[in-house]
């Protein structure tokens, strides 16, 4: 039987500072929000205030032990998550998981204030763009919750595996009581929150649209929530998975529209500061959602010392090496990786520093066409896949290089060069198991592995691999070639893939995330 569990989350929600100083905040005082001007400024907090950079980069299998001295602020958070621990020595501070679990919260707390201003007004038809707007603040702080802290969705346990407390109104007491939902309940209502808010968007409120969840961002969310869910081939899920990445795409050339990593002046002969400043420009035509939080990744991401990440057999076998394109090294490829000479230590400097902020863009043009890809082929709509993958490919590969004109060269189709180049076991592209079957055509599996190998290159640095980790179930090997430490291995159905509810949660009622055996929750 479902075990009911409470969380404090007025009390917590903020780590380190006191319930009344949130509550101060975003008080329940209707005066102050009287307004549909008043509503949109409360919701600038709707957004969550972290980043998960650190914690999914390190758990995923983009990290590696480097040779660097122990001495790193990060050091406690970082091997924690590289080892898939609990992560409760690394605190309450920027970047960790109990400041994941908190800005989430956090900013469902203000939804859900704009939410109740917004009913109690006496003209609430004024503010459905803003009713719109928290609606999918909302949905999305949960959905980021859920996929974090619970299993991945699978119909067959997503009604007992135990997910997160779902918040549908603001907290009135200090310590007030939440239920745990099951991922099936959480996702459930995700979607009514989305379906309901994107049709209500108005982009015109936003005065910086790209800071805010526009139309094209809301579908984008919605692309990628069909596309956690999943699955049989054919099935209707991916067609919401092509109707909502169209639609985050828009009008025109989609290329055009991608962060043009072949612009000479922005990045082929940029210096190393003019290329990290124009990365995450809100300029750039690729960006849909873009979240600027408190965090060290930042200047992290680039720092030489940081104990796990990015290193040289990355670079030399994920950028650099042949392509299924044909091209390779440096000459065939416009992503640019830099390393510091002491530790092989890679990055490829993509956030410009603002003190101890980072500016995260959530959601883009790339992510939304490689869904789409994705959906395409689950659907076995091959050359539609395809044409995606060439169409990214456009800005990524040097020489208008691409699979089709590759495949023409070999006197093959394009799903037969594919499937040439990706079929053997390459450690780059592991082999999948999701929740759904996938195809024994010999196709359908390799233009996944390459659809998914190229969102890992275009997403370094930016967590959005471990999600792929975890809904595919491939495994992760950790090893400690300097400090000698035993190998460790996160196996495809490892509990551990859920990230374990911070420690101070805990106490308020909610349960530990499972490590062995059943949970109830």
């Amino acid at each position: 039987m479902k075990k009911i569990v409470h969380i404090a989350v007025g009390f917590a929600a903020i780590g380190c500072c006191s319930c009344d100083k949130f509550l101060d905040v975003a008080p329940d005082n209707r005066t102050s929000l009287a307004s549909p001007a008043a509503v949109q400024e409360l919701l600038v907090t709707a957004y969550p205030d972290m980043q998960y950079f650190h914690v999914l980069e390190t758990m995923s299998d983009n990290a590696s032990e480097r040779r660097v001295s122990p001495s790193h602020t990060r050091q406690l958070l970082l091997e924690s998550m590289y080892k898939w621990e609990d992560g409760d020595l690394a605190g309450t501070g920027y970047d960790t998981p109990s400041n994941i679990w908190y800005g989430c919260y956090k900013a469902i707390a203000s939804a859900n204030q704009a939410l109740e201003a917004i009913a109690a007004a006496p003209d609430p038809e004024r503010y459905s763009a803003q009713k719109g707007e928290a609606l999918v603040c909302r949905a999305f702080a949960h959905f980021m919750l859920v996929n974090i802290f619970a299993e991945h969705y699978s119909p067959a346990t997503a009604n007992s595996a135990p997910g997160v407390p779902y918040m549908l109104a603001p907290e009135k007491i200090a310590a007030p009581d939440y239920t745990r939902r099951s991922v099936q309940e959480v996702y459930d209502l995700v979607e009514q929150d989305l379906q309901a808010g994107l049709h209500l968007i108005d982009d015109a409120v936003y005065t910086v649209p790209k800071y805010h969840f526009t139309k094209a961002a809301a579908h984008a969310f919605a692309a990628r929530f069909y596309l956690y869910k999943g699955g049989e081939s054919g099935g209707s899920v991916w067609d919401s998975v092509i109707v909502h990445a169209t639609a985050a795409m828009g009008d025109g050339s989609i290329a055009e529209k991608l962060l043009p990593l072949d612009d000479s002046a922005q990045f082929v002969n940029a210096s190393y500061d003019e290329y990290k400043i124009n990365y995450r420009d809100v300029k750039q035509p690729n960006i849909l959602l873009l979240v600027g939080s408190y965090s060290y990744w930042a200047s992290d991401h680039i720092n030489g010392n940081l104990p796990y990440g990015m290193m040289r057999e990355h670079s030399d076998n994920l950028f650099y090496a042949e392509n299924v394109a044909g091209t390779k090294g440096s000459s065939g490829i416009f992503y640019k990786t830099w390393f510091t000479s002491a530790s092989t230590a890679g990055f490829l400097s993509k956030y410009n520093s603002y003190s101890t902020r980072t500016l995260g863009a959530w959601l883009t043009v790339e992510d939304a066409l490689l869904m789409r890809a994705e959906a395409y082929a689950m659907k076995k709509e091959y050359g539609l896949a395809i044409a995606d993958v060439d169409i990214f490919l456009s800005k990524r590969l040097k020489g208008g290089a691409n699979i089709t004109s590759k495949a023409a060269e070999k006197g093959e189709t394009a799903i037969e060069t594919i499937a040439g180049f990706y079929t053997d076991n390459k450690l780059q592209y592991p082999a999948m198991q999701p929740h759904y079957a996938l195809d024994s055509d010999g196709y359908q599996i390799p233009l996944l592995k390459c659809i998914v190998g190229w969102r890992r290159l275009e997403f370094f640095q930016e967590g959005l691999r471990w999600f792929d980790v975890k809904r595919f179930h491939i495994p992760v090997t950790h090893k400690f070639p300097y400090t000698m430490q035993p190998t460790v291995t996160l196996t495809d159905n490892d509990p551990r893939r859920a990230l374990q509810i911070p420690s101070d949660a805990q106490p308020y009622g909610i349960g530990k995330n499972p490590r062995e055996g059943n949970f109830e929750f």
